[in-house]
């Protein structure tokens, strides 16, 4: 489930920090303000109560956020051009980018680093008030007089958007020729072929030349008083071929003709990518950032919503007032007690009163944007209040050694060269890092890289072909969360009937289809109902089974009922081990081996859910009377995967649920979820909301290949659950 997905609090008995020195936050290089710009200090430079009182003595105004339209992202109050260039641009599609880029978002950037310093075009065009009505794919039509230069940057213009239109026309030929409709239809395989084909076709070497007329045209027109939006036209066109890491490649390596860096970049660059849409799906063939380039938000996405729109303070006061001021004259009073009362129950935390308190403003309700909006303020404050505290109990990649390392292990020769042939997107190489850096945590010794990173590989290859859901699923057993939560606000509907229809869809047999949620009627209030339920399900079901949960996720367990109740990771893992043992002693062993079990964790906190299930699993192999002398590879391990990292919440958007995510993007349902489908289609596009990761069963190791950084030591056992991606 998405954000806000936490049951309870996160005790702290569960951490120990262990004397590591927590980032918050790290300095950043040239890359950090290129991507996302500047990170703000983590301490607020004002009290939430002193802001609401009025204060105005604090030392640095925090800057306003931008105007969003993404249906889940709150609509933030519109600032200058000066203000908007400086912020980075999250929650924002590509389409509104688009517009930014017309009030002159890039102006200036690429006027200073083409025209020098002292020309700040984006005002001048401001003062002239000079629309430019030039469409992304035509040409303005030629003027009767031009001038030389005129006429070589119309011809440039010229050039540039039938690129553009060939590009277009290439695409719709590559979708007709696979019978697709768009790109949502394109599959993993077809997604990498069109990257390729694009590529051969019009050669890397002219579309940088393009990339590049398109920052000379920006600058020229920009003299001219004109705002344009060809950077913002070609990185659209190659992303949707998936080559628009050229583009930042481009853009970053740009120098003049003294042969040094063009300054600005990082501006422009910060107006174009959206890391919650694009950068993460890039290949890195065509961009790969080193050491200093990479921020500590990709290391560990939860830094970037610790900080996203972090000033919801000035952001629900601004609201309010917008909202007051539409009052009749006649309603003031009652609509300014109104708005103290919001501010109020938001200064005392109350977040789920200000939800029940909407419409209680004078005239009736107000409008469905505007109670929407409020509604998403306190989701995402409460939210941004639980990451930061699982940033400091859980730090684990927002370590700085651990950034350190990652850092140094993306610049290695031999791990580059490993990513690129194996066409890795950002987000897996990223996760590949990950991986390598966690088996030496475990491993202490002197195992090189290449046989680590060639064993990983390994076991990816297998979870690539495997099949998730599809049409050998004999079971599919799915628990949904559906309710409010506790504190009254609403949350993203996950919907047990859709399970249903993905299973039925996927090809899973009728009877094999077994769906529960806290709101059947049969759910008692005390959970136990509702545990008996889940665990006879698991312990009698056999052969190849997924067991998909979508619901909350906290370090105790999964949450069952809206009072809290959980199943433990103890008693999923004791529910399979019966699975086992039951089929063991009907004399067919095999149908009850646990290699045939996938589990999906669409919760919050999975990943620290999994680490739990493993050591239980460990523990019931060398204690358990009957499991004890079998050998581990006759009972199995099951293949599992967290949708979030360590640590980490699921953010940002209703439909991250990879069974939402997979109806609606490239692959035909008829041949099921198969691990590729999650390391290649949905991780890169999906990674700056939880960082999915997947265990896999290997035999034979002697050490852990994972283990917490926070100081929590695992139990070492001769067969473990490693992290393949």
């Amino acid at each position: 489930m998405s954000i806000g997905k936490v049951a309870g609090s996160l005790p702290a008995r569960f951490f120990s920090q262990g004397g590591y020195d927590v980032v918050s936050p790290l300095p950043m290089g040239r890359f950090s303000e290129f991507l996302f710009g500047k990170i703000p200090d983590p301490q607020p430079s004002i009290s939430r109560r002193d802001f609401l009182r009025g204060k105005k003595d604090t030392p640095e105004k925090p800057p306003e956020m931008p105007s969003v339209k993404r249906n889940d992202q709150p609509k933030i109050a519109e600032e200058t051009p000066k203000e908007k260039f400086s912020t980075a641009k999250r929650g924002i599609s590509r389409r509104d980018f688009g517009k930014e880029l017309s009030a002159g978002l890039l102006t200036a950037a690429v006027s200073a680093s083409l025209l020098g310093e002292g020309c700040d075009p984006t005002e001048q065009a401001e003062r002239e008030n000079v629309p430019d009505t030039t469409s992304r794919y035509e040409p303005k039509p030629e003027q009767k007089i031009l001038n030389p230069e005129q006429k070589h940057y119309e011809q440039k213009e010229r050039e540039f958007f039938a690129f553009l239109k060939k590009l277009e026309t290439f695409e719709h030929s590559f979708d007709t020729r696979h019978s697709l409709s768009g790109p949502n239809d394109r599959n993993a395989m077809q997604i990498e072929q069109l990257h390729d084909e694009t590529i051969e076709t019009f050669m890397k070497e002219p579309i940088v030349a393009q990339v590049i007329t398109a920052h000379e045209l920006v600058a020229y027109h920009a003299a001219q008083g004109r705002q344009t939006n060809f950077l913002y036209d070609i990185y659209e066109r190659l992303a949707s071929v998936r080559c628009h890491g050229i583009v930042c490649d481009t853009l970053t390596t740009l120098k003049d003709k003294q042969g040094n860096l063009i300054q600005g970049h990082a501006k422009i660059a910060n107006t174009l990518i959206n890391p919650e849409t694009d950068y993460f799906s890039i290949f890195v063939e065509d961009y790969f950032p080193k050491g200093d380039d990479i921020q500590p938000t990709e290391i560990d996405p939860r830094i970037y919503w610790a900080f996203q729109n972090r000033n919801f303070v000035q952001e629900l006061r601004n609201l309010l007032s917008t909202i007051q001021a539409t009052l009749p004259d006649t309603a003031q009073k009652e609509g300014q007690a109104w708005q103290n009362n919001i501010l109020r129950l938001y200064e005392e935390n109350k977040l789920g009163e200000i939800v029940q308190v909407i419409n209680d403003i004078p005239g009736g309700k107000i409008a469905p944007e505007h109670a929407d909006h409020i509604e998403r303020l306190c989701n995402n404050t409460k939210a941004q209040e639980v990451t930061n505290e699982t940033l400091e109990e859980t730090p684990m990649w927002n370590l700085k050694d651990m950034q350190a390392d990652f850092k140094q292990l993306v610049s290695d020769p031999f791990f580059r060269k490993i990513c690129i042939e194996n066409k890795f997107t950002l987000a897996e190489t990223y996760s590949l890092a990950k991986s390598v850096i966690n088996y030496h945590a475990d491993n202490p010794g002197d195992q090189k890289n290449h046989d680590i990173i060639d064993q990983l590989l390994a076991a990816r290859a297998i979870i690539q072909e495997q099949e998730i859901v599809g049409p050998n699923t004999e079971q599919f057993i799915s628990f949904v969360y559906r309710p409010r939560d506790q504190s009254g606000l609403t949350e993203p509907k996950s919907d047990p009937e859709k399970n249903r229809q993905f299973a039925k869809m996927a090809g899973v047999p009728e009877s094999g289809i077994h769906i529960a949620s806290n709101e059947d009627k049969d759910n008692d209030g005390g959970g136990k109902q509702m545990r008996d339920r889940l665990s006879a399900l698991m312990e009698h079901s056999k052969g190849k089974t997924c067991l998909y949960f979508d619901t909350h996720g906290a370090l105790s367990g999964i949450q069952i009922d809206t009072q809290g109740n959980e199943m433990t990771p103890d008693e999923i893992i004791e529910s399979l081990a019966k699975r086992f043992i039951r089929c063991a002693k009907e004399g067919k062993p095999e149908r009850g081996n646990l290699q045939d079990v996938t589990i999906v964790f669409d919760t919050c906190l999975g990943y620290d859910i999994i680490l739990a299930m493993r050591t239980r699993l460990d523990e019931l192999r060398r204690e358990n009377p009957f499991l004890a002398h079998i050998p581990p590879e006759d009972i199995g391990i099951p293949t599992v995967v967290s949708l979030a990292n360590a640590g980490s919440l699921l953010y940002g958007k209703k439909d991250v649920s990879p069974i939402d995510y997979f109806v609606t993007h490239g692959q035909s349902i008829k041949d099921g979820m198969t691990g590729k489908f999650l390391l290649q289609q949905y991780q890169p596009d999906n990674y700056i909301f939880g960082d999915t990761a997947v265990f896999a069963p290997q035999y034979g190791a002697k050490d852990q290949i994972m283990i917490e950084v926070a100081k929590r030591k695992q139990k070492k056992d001769e067969y473990s659950l490693p992290l393949a991606a």
